[in-house]
């Protein structure tokens, strides 16, 4: 197992928000769960990621299910400072939330290693950021799963369910590097668009994906529970060959 980077006691930062993700997994009720599997055509070694960054140590290969346990441990908290106001279809602007709080989304849906418990994951892609050997960051990936109502059915479309960067890693250009190995992921299965959900206390996340090349996909007040008091915001960018 790769060795995991983590960040001293205290040391979990908001600017996290930049680059940490997470897909609440709403799924179609009326689909029966999937047998667990294992990637098939995951493998330890290629890399990725090519293009250089003012991170050049870091790698971005496939993650083996062996790994996921080492993917599980990096944090995912990060601490809510604002929300954007949705007016209409479209996002307005950002206003403070206080007091601020953290947000875990670890401890509301299921971690990267339990996907495959409740779906098909045979298709699925498992990412892995590494710097002289350890790991600082995960992204997965799901891709040829018609229980993601995002996907829409279509083989063609692959969805980003969960981003993570170790704390103290968090705003270095690891982010970027997944998510560049992402598309590169998609783009060798004929992917033609690459979707990520998010929520709107979730700002950070946001500007990443616009920084990204991403553009507003939807929004939806009323994809979650009541009681999560959180709207669905769902970006995408579509892949040139």
């Amino acid at each position: 197992p790769l060795p995991v980077a983590r960040a001293g006691a205290g040391e979990e930062r908001g600017d996290g928000t930049t680059v940490v993700a997470r897909h609440h997994l709403t799924t179609r009720t009326d689909r029966p769960k999937h047998p667990r599997a294992t990637p098939s055509d995951v493998v330890c070694t290629s890399v990725l990621e090519e293009r250089p960054d003012h991170n050049p140590d870091v790698r971005v290969v496939p993650l083996a299910p062996c790994q996921l346990a080492d993917y599980d441990a990096i944090p995912i908290a990060f601490l809510v400072t604002g929300r954007y106001e949705v007016e209409g279809g479209s996002l307005g602007s950002v206003v403070a939330v206080d007091p601020p709080w953290t947000k875990n989304y670890d401890q509301v849906s299921t971690v990267p290693s339990g996907y495959a418990s409740q779906f098909d994951i045979q298709h699925w892609g498992y990412l892995g950021a590494t710097v002289d050997g350890r790991l600082v960051g995960g992204a997965t990936l799901a891709f040829r799963s018609p229980e993601f109502d995002l996907l829409e059915g279509r083989e063609d479309l692959v969805h980003l369910v969960d981003l993570r960067i170790v704390p103290e890693w968090r705003g270095r250009g690891i982010g970027r590097r997944l998510w560049q190995g992402a598309e590169t992921w998609c783009r060798l299965r004929g992917a033609v668009e690459l979707r990520v959900e998010t929520q709107d206390i979730n700002v950070g996340a946001c500007e990443f994906y616009r920084r990204m090349g991403c553009a507003l996909h939807s929004i939806d007040p009323t994809a979650y529970c009541p009681a999560l008091d959180e709207v669905q915001i769902v970006w995408a960018k579509t892949l040139a060959p």
